[in-house]
C-alpha cells in the first residue's frame, strides 16, 4: 500500500538505513538485489543511451560542480584554456575530465584526467609526492 503522506528528508534517510541494514544481514537478499540494480541499469542504457549520457552530463555539471562552488560555464572556459588535456600529464582524455580541487580548502585547481586525478588523491601531501619521486628516481 502506497504511502499517503509524504516522508520528511530525515526519514528517507532512516527508511535507506534501514534497508541497507537488512540487505547487509542477509547476503542472499543483498546480491539479488545489486543484480536486479544491475540489470535495471543495463536494460535503462541499452534503451535510451543518449538520454542516459545526458542525465549523467547535466547531474555533473549540476550537482558535482555545485558542491565545488564551480558554475558549469567554468568548466568549459577551463576546458578550453587548458586546449582539452590533462593540466598534469598533458593527454587528451576520452572521458570528461575531473575537476582537480583540495578538500581540505575546497580550492579548485584544474582539470586532470582520472588517472592523475587519483594519484593526486593517494599522494595528497607534499611529502608523498617528494618521496614518490625519490623513489622513482632510485630505481631508475
Amino acid at each position: 500500500m502506497p504511502r499517503t503522506t509524504p516522508r520528511t528528508k530525515e526519514q528517507a534517510l532512516r527508511y535507506a538505513k534501514t534497508q541497507r541494514e537488512k540487505r547487509r544481514a542477509n547476503p542472499e537478499q543483498d546480491a539479488a538485489y545489486k543484480e536486479y540494480q544491475r540489470l535495471y541499469r543495463q536494460k535503462r542504457y541499452k534503451e535510451d543511451r543518449e538520454g542516459v549520457k545526458e542525465y549523467q552530463k547535466t547531474y555533473y555539471r549540476t550537482m558535482i560542480l555545485k558542491k565545488l562552488g564551480v558554475v558549469p560555464d567554468w568548466y568549459d572556459k577551463q576546458f578550453e584554456k587548458q586546449g582539452g588535456v590533462c593540466s598534469i600529464c598533458g593527454k587528451p582524455s576520452k572521458r570528461r575530465l575531473c575537476v582537480d580541487h583540495c578538500h581540505d580548502t575546497g580550492k579548485v585547481r584544474g582539470l586532470l584526467c582520472v588517472k592523475c586525478n587519483v594519484a593526486i588523491g593517494n599522494l595528497n601531501t607534499e611529502t608523498l609526492l617528494e618521496n614518490a619521486i625519490k623513489y622513482l628516481r632510485s630505481v631508475q
